[in-house]
């Protein structure tokens, strides 16, 4: 059985993720830095098999010896979904530096900690498929959010690196970037603004996609797990957009005006 590693697998996308590779017969390690972590996933029946590991990506050593670890067992590593991540709602001149600092810590250097503990595996098969899990705001201009758009964009640079200095090698590398998902960390972010500005970010939403509503995690999961597999064998270095059509034009839908 193949092993594919998640990171932030607790909840939300990553769960949705972990959920869906189980559901494929699939050997999934899910690492997070919350203890729960085994018990958020073992809420539904798999045809997989779940492996669960307690870890801050941030934290090097932690994530060397989970992969040296999991590499002693024999496996197959099909691949690596770098999901972890924290926002932080802020304009440049409200945010700290501390903050600023922290939010690329996670975003962007926890995915290259865990890119460089498991891409050595890859490189040793001559295959291997990354996903890392970036968002429209690498893409587009987002009100307040000038720490997470920057580590989204940094992570899909990063990830176009990975693809560029390694696919002749075997390796592909490809990004999602979601618009706006149903998470707790959506709802999280709403509910921390202010009722004219949940509600104006809600009808922005509304307006700006040519799909109306929330994204689903199995949205974006589905697209994961496509990027996984050998059905993708030609795709890499690419960026996928699951935003309801969000960054496709430039307009309001007709009927919204």
């Amino acid at each position: 059985m193949e092993l594919v590693v998640v990171t932030g697998a607790a909840r939300g996308i990553g769960a949705g993720i972990v959920h869906r590779l189980l559901q494929d017969e699939v050997r999934v390690l899910a690492i997070d830095m919350d203890e729960s972590v085994q018990q958020s996933l073992n809420s539904s029946p798999t045809r997989g098999e779940l492996i669960t590991a307690v870890a801050d990506v941030t934290d090097r050593s932690s994530i060397d010896t989970i992969a040296a670890e999991v590499r002693a067992e024999g496996v197959h590593l099909k691949g690596i979904v770098n999901n972890a991540g924290r926002t932080s709602t802020a304009a440049l001149l409200e945010e700290s530096p501390e903050t600023f600092e922290s939010v690329l810590h996670t975003n962007v250097t926890g995915a290259f900690h865990v890119m460089s503990a498991f891409l050595p595996w890859m490189l040793e098969q001559h295959s291997g498929s990354i996903v890392s899990i970036s968002s429209v705001t690498a893409l587009t201009g987002t009100f307040r959010r000038a720490a997470y758009s920057s580590s989204k964009a940094a992570l899909l640079a990063l990830t176009r690196s990975v693809a560029t200095d390694y696919g002749a090698e075997g390796i592909r590398a490809n990004s999602i970037c979601p618009g706006a998902v149903d998470t707790d960390m959506l709802r999280h972010h709403l509910k921390n603004l202010p009722d004219d500005q949940r509600l104006a970010a809600l009808d922005i939403v509304e307006r700006r996609q040519l799909t109306p509503g929330l994204a689903e995690v199995d949205d974006v999961a589905a697209v994961a797990a496509f990027l996984l597999s050998d059905a993708a064998a030609f795709v890499n270095g690419a960026a996928w957009t699951v935003d309801g059509g969000w960054t496709a034009f430039n307009d309001l839908r007709p009927e919204l005006r």
